[in-house]
Order: structure tokens, then sequence, then C-alpha cells
């Protein structure tokens, strides 16, 4: 897509709905707002200027179409024509008010052809460089474009995502002010009592008293239960003898409030659910931003570093063990960007990768998700900018190479920010291969085995077609000492077999040829007043008739009477006469221009051929004269004050408009 809109670039002068288009077309990726390269950013600021007033007035004016012609295309579109009366009040000098230039009116004018081809308005001289800047922005843009790995984890809605805010919870739920239970006992004493952690973190049990229960688990809070409940209801005890038993479970959990800040898309404070975690808050923020790091989220509680998370342990692993439960009052913090390499080529996961001090080329393929089985690990390239202080003028970049296939398990290659890495796939030869090509039943490629004669292989690939030309077959073989190819030419029995047979080598290649190959098509041609002239494939047996029926017949001006076949007689040389004329009639069973002269017989005239007993020959030709005297009087339309107005047919020549104009009834 980058590809084309640079080639149209360079053919084409920018305009308003063409930059309307390009900046559609370079935001069109998973996540434009925090995937966008430097050149796309370019490109949205370019494409952000307005055409003038006086631009559009002056190409109004000149279009010639007047206010209700305007008003009409409008309304056709369905946009307001309103839009059009304060320009052509501006044009007659009776307004001065603001104009209308949105991309719906501008798109219309130009569908209008009001603005200026190349599908919009162009650009004036004093945007030179605007368009300079754009074009040098396409250019920047690589036809296939990595995106930041972890990104587009963040690009969709994001309430899948927030944790419940009922139901049950892990054993390790620390209660805190704002979480609902439920206090339920049966037995001797029925009796149902919701809980509610006061801020101080208190419950309240009726007739038991206050409880403090803030940082305490369900088992921790369980365990205090059984000593104050105890010593309110006697039936209340551990063992199989208690008389009144308990159920405490929660019921709404309680939010807590938690900032995200640093480069993240949408820093603020959020409301979450106390079981939410560092994801979790992380997903309701938009995830990191264009400048975010994925690597050292930092989660503060009380001015001290209580975590810092990895978000990679978790997109390339799956391990969630270092996302913690996020408490009241937690500041979350994303730092700016580490050192960004990409990877592309025979790899699985192609993209952006964030480094972390002390990860080489390893761990980038690593988190890449290893090579693909074509990878050829002996040479993958690294395009590297080079530090300031080792550039040259003009060669600020430097191409290495890393063969880490040979490298010891305990080496690596350290890599640089801005590194782009290439590992690029092996060759598409095989070593132990012979191709069989052409008219056999399975052509394609056979593993070489050893003693494989040409007669072997053919049989594996079927043997030959009905239609091959089973006298000879070509061989061609590589020369090891140069990679030349020689070519052999082996002969074939009656049942397709070589004769003799040849012993095959690596990456010999047979040929089996097709007789309608080696065959030259014959065509014929017919022209003249015949309804679809041109040449035509020669079937065996067609004749001259059976050529014109293939043609679609004759024309209403031929003249089936006066037709000629022009064939090329013996073999062609130089100084020779090459072709002879024949004179030929078709049958009068024919359509023709003759339909209903009885009394004209084609057959008694001298010197001249039926059609139909014709037997066509290659490069045979036919020429279908026109009838002499013939003309078509054709058709007149009269429009206006009559009667009958619309088209009329000539009924003789010389017709008069007097005569046209009382047949349309006066």
């Amino acid at each position: 897509m980058i590809g084309r809109m640079k080639s149209r670039m360079r053919r084409l002068a920018l305009s308003v709905p063409f930059l309307m288009t390009l900046h559609a077309l370079v935001s069109l990726s998973p996540h434009p707002a925090r995937a966008q390269t430097p050149a796309q950013q370019e490109i949205q600021r370019l494409t952000g200027q307005q055409v003038s007033q006086e631009e559009i007035l002056s190409q109004l004016a000149a279009s010639g179409l007047s206010r209700a012609e305007v008003r009409a295309q409008l309304t056709s579109m369905g946009i307001d024509p309103s839009i059009a009366d304060a320009y052509f009040d501006r044009l007659d000098g009776s307004a001065v008010g603001p104009l209308d230039q949105s991309a719906d009116f501008l798109q219309a004018l130009a569908q209008m052809g009001v603005l200026n081809e190349v599908g919009g308005f162009e650009l004036g001289d004093t945007t030179d460089l605007a368009r300079d800047s754009l074009a040098r922005a396409l250019e920047a843009i690589p036809d296939s474009v990595l995106t930041v790995f972890g990104r587009s984890v963040f690009g969709g809605t994001r309430t899948e995502f927030d944790p419940v805010v009922t139901g049950p919870v892990d054993p390790d739920y620390a209660l805190g002010a704002g979480d609902q239970l439920q206090l339920i006992l049966t037995g001797d004493v029925e009796l149902a009592v919701p809980l509610v952690v006061t801020r101080e973190g208190f419950i309240v049990i009726p007739d038991v008293g206050q409880i403090f229960v803030n940082g305490l688990t369900l088992g921790d809070l369980t365990d205090v239960l059984y000593g104050r409940l105890g010593a309110v209801y006697s039936g209340v005890r551990r063992g199989a003898d208690a008389t009144t038993t308990f159920h405490l479970a929660l019921g709404r959990l309680r939010s807590n409030l938690v900032y995200i800040v640093g480069d993240v898309s949408i820093p603020a404070g959020y409301q979450i659910s106390s079981v939410a975690t560092v994801f979790n808050a992380l997903y309701n923020a938009g995830g990191p931003s264009e400048q975010g790091s994925m690597r050292s989220i930092e989660v503060r509680r009380g001015g001290r570093l209580v975590a810092e998370l990895d978000l990679y342990d978790y997109l390339i692993r799956g391990d969630a063990s270092a996302d913690i439960r996020l408490q009241q009052g937690d500041r979350m913090f994303v730092p700016i960007v580490g050192p960004q390499v990409s990877i592309e080529g025979m790899v699985r996961r192609p993209a952006i990768y964030e480094l972390r001090p002390g990860e080489q080329l390893r761990d980038l393929i690593a988190f890449a998700a290893g090579p693909r089985p074509e990878a050829y690990m002996r040479r993958i390239r690294i395009d590297r900018i080079l530090p300031p202080a080792e550039r040259t003028p003009g060669f600020e970049r430097v191409i290495v190479d890393v063969d880490l296939e040979t490298m010891a398990d305990n080496e690596d290659f350290a890599l640089l920010d801005g590194d782009r890495v290439t590992v690029s796939g092996i060759g598409e030869r095989r070593s132990n291969q012979v191709v069989v090509e052409g008219h056999v039943e399975r052509p394609g490629l056979f593993e070489l085995v050893p003693n494989m004669t040409l007669g072997d292989v053919i049989t594996r690939a079927g043997g030959l077609r009905l239609d091959a030309f089973d006298v000879v077959a070509h061989l061609i073989r590589v020369v090891p000492s140069d990679s030349t190819t020689v070519l052999e030419r082996v002969s074939l029995d009656v049942g397709g077999q070589p004769v003799p047979d040849v012993l095959l080598r690596e990456l010999d290649r047979v040929v089996i040829y097709g007789r309608s190959e080696l065959r030259t098509d014959a065509f014929v041609s017919i022209s003249g007043e015949i309804k679809n002239p041109g040449p035509f494939p020669l079937d065996v047996g067609m004749t001259a008739e059976d050529l014109l029926l293939a043609a679609s017949g004759f024309t209403d001006a031929a003249d089936p009477f006066t037709a000629q076949l022009v064939r090329r007689e013996g073999r062609i040389t130089l100084g020779d006469t090459v072709a002879i004329s024949r004179d030929i009639v078709f049958d009068r069973s024919l359509p023709s221009a003759f339909d209903g002269f009885d009394d004209v017989v084609p057959e008694a005239r001298s010197g001249v051929e039926l059609a139909r007993d014709i037997e066509l020959r290659d490069g045979d030709r036919i020429f279908v004269r026109r009838l002499q005297g013939f003309r078509d009087e054709g058709d007149v339309v009269i429009s206006g004050e009559v009667l009958y107005p619309g088209p009329y047919a000539l009924e003789r020549r010389g017709e008069t408009v007097s005569s046209l104009v009382a047949r349309a009834g006066g």
C-alpha cells in the first residue's frame, strides 16, 4: 500500500482529497496513536492544511455551473445544498459571511469537476515546501512497517479485562474499607447479617461488637469469629458437636484509587476494583504510550518502590507471578522506553522489541519466538546507526554480519539502540533431487535414490501423457565444476522409455515435450461486411460457410454472391506469387441482404464455387464485399413542438423535413 502511494506521489500534483485519503491510509495501523513513525507524523501535519476560500471561489466561478445546478448535485450526494449559497452570494457580492470548508463539501466539488483534476484542488505555488516535505515523508516510510511488540494488547476495548466486583476471591484477599461482607448463622440461631468494613477498618456485628478486620484475609477473620461469636452463641464452636454454624462471604468488593503516571496513553487517577492488578490498571490507562517502556513498570506505595514489572514476562511467557494486586493510593509509573531493536525476516514474530541492560542478539531472537525452520543463522544482517563519534560525512550507518551458528553457546553479540536485524532464509536448491517437467502425469521434484535411471523417474512421474511427444526427451545436467548446464538428447521407444536408459545425477532436469507445443496453430480469417470479423482457429473439416457462421454472419450491407477467398499456394520463396484469389458464393439459405430475392440463382454463375463445398486451409482469408448501391438511410430524431417527438426511420431517399414533420403529427 505504501509503495503505491509513493508511486502516485511521483506522478500527481498534491490535492486536497488526495491529502485526506493519504492521511487516512498512512494512519491505518492497528493502533495509530501509538505506532506512528516520525514520517507519518509529518504527513499528518501537512495534511491538516486548508484550501483558501479565494481558491475555491475562483474555481467555482470558472466552472460555469449555476447555483441551482450545484444545489441539485449536492442534494443528490446527500449534502446540505445551502452550503453552496454562501459561495454564490460571495460571487454575487451580496454577502461576506464565513464559508463552509468541510471535507465533504470539498470532495463533492471535486466529484462535480469544480476543483482541478487529479481528484481535487491543486495546491498553489506557495505550497512547494509542503509538497516537498510530504514527498520526503512518504519516502521515509518503509514498504513494510513493523509494529512495537505488545502495543496491540492495549489497543482494543478494555472492559473485558476489568476484574469482577462481586463473587469469590482468592484466599489471600486482604479486607479493607468499603468491602461488603455477609455473615450467615444457621442451627440454634438463624441469622443473616450484612457487614461493611468502615473507613477505620472495623465491622460491627449486633450483640458481638466491633471487630478490626483491615488487612485480614477471610481465613484470618473466620478464626477471629470463632472466638467472638462463640462468646455470644454457645452453639458456635469448632468440631462436629457444634449446634450453630456460620458462613462468611464477600459481597461487593471495594474500589481503590490508584494513580498511573509517566509515559502512558491516558495518565490519570483511576478507581479500580480491590482485586485489580498492575495489568488491569494498565488496560484502563490504554497501556504504555509510544514512548513508554514495557520492561520496567514501577509501583510505589507510601513513597517506596514495592514492585517493578517486566510486561514481557506476561506477554511472551504468560508469567503473571510479578503482577501484584494494587492497593489504595498506589502510584504506577511508566518510564521512557529503553533501547529498541527491530527484527524481521525468518523469525516467527517479527516486531520492534525493547531491550533491557545485558540483553543481546540471542535474547532478541528468543523474544521473536525463535528462528523459522528455513532461517539461515550463519549470516544475520544488522543495519546499525553508528555512534556520533564514529560517523563520517555521508556514512552514518554500517552493515554488520553475525554468524550465530558457529558462535559458541556462551557467546553473544551486543546490540545498540536503533539496530535493524534481518534473519535471511536458506536457498531453494536441494542436493538429492531430480526434476521432471512437461507432459508426464505427475511432474515435479523427486528424490534421487541410488542407481535411479531416467526410465525410473519417468515411471515415478506416472509415465507420459497421451499428448506427449514420445520420440525424444531432453536431459539437462549441471556441471559440478562451474555450475553450467549441458543438454543431452535421449531417444524414447514406443512405450515412452529411454533408449538407452541413463543413470541420473543430482540436480538433473528431465523435460518431456507435448505435441501441441510443437505444432503450429492453424488460423483462418474473414473480413469485410461481417458482424464479427477477425482470425479464427482452423478446425479439421471447417468450410468457408462454417467460418461465416463462426463470425456471426453477414451485415445488412453484405453481398454474399461476390465473396473472395485468398489462399497461399506452395512454399513461400523470395519473388514467388504466394497467394491466389478465388470467387466464392454463399448459400441462399443463409441470412443476408438478399432475403426474399428468390429469382437470384447463385449456382448459375460461372467460375464461382459454393462456400459450403470449400474446405479451408491454414492461412485462408475470406473477404465479403459490400452490396452494390446499398445505402443505410438511417434514423433521424425530431423533438420540440410536434405531436409525436422521437426517432424516425427515413422511408426513402430525398425525404424532406416537411414530410418528417407531417409524420410526427405536425
